[in-house]
């Protein structure tokens, strides 16, 4: 159970109780309805309530349920879920039916993460500028994640028994970059395993958190990171001598991996002759060969930048000035 307080008057004040699990607590930004919602339930029959406070009170107002069993069988999930509308407010309904609108969770600090923030006044401010509308959020919230250590939890290993590996990353021998993938005005933060088998995970600012997308590469070498005007995202070109090429997008609040295609090299494998792939795309067709056979397009240079980097605030105006 989440306890719900607010200060006023002077004092601290408790209004009443939401949800059930703080992980199930999520919102949605800009809507209508700036209250939190909750969905949960059990053996197969699970509600989605929303909790909003009117007259000093925490209100809650259950909106719909969705049936994923059989009547006749609690064993038999349906293979799609019945769902029965509660609530009397279409609005509302249609926000948590639309499975379109972005949903931000509500992360609940610990005492130990309030401590790597700086306590508890970094803490309240951290929270105030996340819940901004001017452009320094992301800033603040990528700094603290970088700095605080957070984001190397966060990561995925492709193989967890590469001690060197995370020997180095423990060393804070990975590097950051920023990229606004998705073109909405904040830049997504990649962070690039600086070891053998090369990944980049993929983070955004939700909220007022830091949100896993997901990894780009991680099953051989990063040779070129390419961005195309006109096509969002970024290409990656990766192994050797024969390179494959993918397409990484964000859809639907995670990566999304679409395989381009690979390169044909010569019989000694020295150089590039020409591309294997099923784009349709001729603009897109063209750039890519012009960008690997021929040689006439270089790639995009993301400014990685180390820990050992970014330590005075020039270094850290000078990183977020960096997006590409």
């Amino acid at each position: 159970v989440n306890y719900i307080y607010t200060f006023r008057n002077g004092r601290v004040t408790y209004l009443g109780e939401a949800g059930f699990r703080d992980s199930q607590m999520y919102y949605y930004p800009n809507s209508a309805y700036p209250g939190l919602f909750c969905s949960d339930g059990n053996m197969g029959l699970y509600t989605t309530v929303y909790y909003s406070v009117s007259g000093g009170k925490v209100r809650s107002e259950e909106v719909v349920e969705y049936q994923y069993y059989d009547d006749e069988d609690v064993y038999t999930w349906l293979e799609e879920p019945i769902t029965n509308p509660i609530t009397a407010d279409q609005g509302l309904l249609d926000l948590v039916e639309d499975g379109m609108n972005p949903q931000y969770k509500v992360h609940q600090y610990t005492a130990a993460e309030i401590s790597t923030m700086g306590g508890w006044e970094a803490f309240v401010q951290t929270q105030q500028v996340a819940a901004s509308t001017d452009d320094t959020a992301w800033k603040v919230l990528y700094q603290r994640f970088i700095t605080s250590g957070e984001y190397f939890g966060a990561l995925a290993n492709p193989d967890p028994e590469l001690d060197e590996a995370l020997r180095e990353r423990e060393q804070g021998l990975d590097a950051f970059a920023l990229y606004d993938m998705d073109g909405d005005g904040i830049p997504e933060l990649l962070v690039l395993a600086m070891y053998g088998i090369e990944q980049a995970d993929v983070f955004t600012c939700e909220g007022n958190q830091v949100t896993r997308l997901g990894m780009m590469g991680g099953d051989n070498f990063f040779q070129f990171i390419y961005h195309f005007s006109g096509y969002p995202g970024l290409f990656t070109i990766m192994g050797g001598p024969a390179m494959d090429i993918d397409h990484y997008t964000i859809k639907n609040g995670l990566l999304d991996r679409q395989y381009i295609g690979m390169t044909i090299v010569n019989d000694d494998g020295d150089d590039t002759i020409g591309l294997r792939s099923q784009i349709t795309d001729g603009t897109l067709y063209n750039l890519l060969y012009d960008a690997l056979v021929d040689g006439d397009i270089s790639p995009v240079d993301l400014p990685w930048r180390g820990h050992d980097s970014l330590k005075t605030d020039a270094d850290w105006a000078a990183f977020f000035n960096s997006v590409n």
